[in-house]
């Protein structure tokens, strides 16, 4: 079924999809409303080659029980989930206004304001805790999985997406009866904001590692680039192990000194010296209380 097909298609006799919104290597997102009440929604529908691959599908289904699990405003909301009449499974998704945070800062000609960047690492923090808390490693923390819309105050209401690579923790599994879908010594993520542990696959991760994650996306907000340059995996994973962090300052002066502080610690080499993110709600919050005073 592609698009054009699917396009003016009643779903389970309530969603009539009115167009394709985005898309990606696993699935097409699509734009729905309500015919009872008007309210539009977005659909994400698995690519009709991956229907029959089970991994694709246990990921599709492990992202609505893990949103449902954490229900957290700063993730987005899982409303409902069934088959399309040509049997592709779908997720029935809020609909978000907005862009995401990568197409933000490709569109910038200097590095986002502080406080800004402060805000939105802020809200992922607290999105990420409430994950953490329910056994939920996020895994993919990137500026693509960031998605901006405006708030009724004029700033950014931020939401993390996809929650189809997460990692359940041992205790998360057996509560909600899930199996193991990936196992240690299996890379799964994105190199450029894998966090040392993750990228060497070398031990269980934890909530650490999506904090190093966070690190680099609130890196790359204030300083424009990624602390470390993506030339070559083996380059990369180098850098990401051993290599010393650039200081923000040095390269961006009007970072404050405490906000500098606080992301080395982020992006410390060692999960044990890294803060949690729960810890990071509380010091993000200060920082940027901080920065937006008059």
């Amino acid at each position: 079924m592609s698009p054009a097909t699917l396009a003016g298609a009643l779903v389970d006799g309530r969603y009539r999809v009115l167009g394709l919104i985005g898309a990606g290597s696993a699935s097409e997102v699509f734009e729905v409303e309500h015919v009872g009440i008007g309210r539009r929604l977005a659909m994400k529908v698995l690519r009709p080659h991956l229907a029959g691959d089970a991994k694709q599908l246990e990921r599709l289904h492990r992202e609505a029980r893990a949103a449902a699990l954490i229900a957290h405003p700063g993730l987005v909301e899982v409303l409902d989930m069934g088959e399309l009449s040509g049997g592709l499974p779908y997720l029935l998704l809020e609909r978000l206004d907005g862009t995401d945070l990568q197409r933000t800062l490709e569109s910038l000609t200097r590095p986002m304001g502080v406080a800004r960047a402060l805000s939105i690492a802020h809200q992922l923090a607290s999105a990420l805790a409430a994950a953490h808390v329910a056994g939920i490693v996020h895994r993919d923390v990137k500026p693509a999985n960031v998605f901006l819309s405006p708030d009724h105050l004029g700033g950014d209401r931020v939401t993390l997406l996809d929650l189809g690579v997460a990692l359940w923790t041992e205790a998360a599994r057996r509560a909600a009866g899930q199996s193991r879908l990936t196992t240690t010594g299996v890379v799964i993520g994105t190199p450029l904001y894998m966090s040392p542990e993750q990228l060497w696959a070398d031990r269980e991760l934890d909530g650490k590692s999506d904090v190093w994650s966070l690190g680099v996306v609130l890196f790359e907000m204030l300083v424009g680039k990624p602390p470390f340059e993506e030339r070559g995996m083996a380059t990369l994973a180098q850098q990401i192990a051993l290599g010393r962090v650039p200081s923000p300052r040095s390269l961006r002066p009007d970072v404050p000194a405490a906000v500098e502080r606080l992301l080395l610690r982020m992006l410390r080499k060692e999960p044990e010296r890294r803060p949690t993110a729960a810890d990071l709600t509380i010091d993000l919050a200060a920082e940027h209380h901080g920065t937006s005073k008059p």
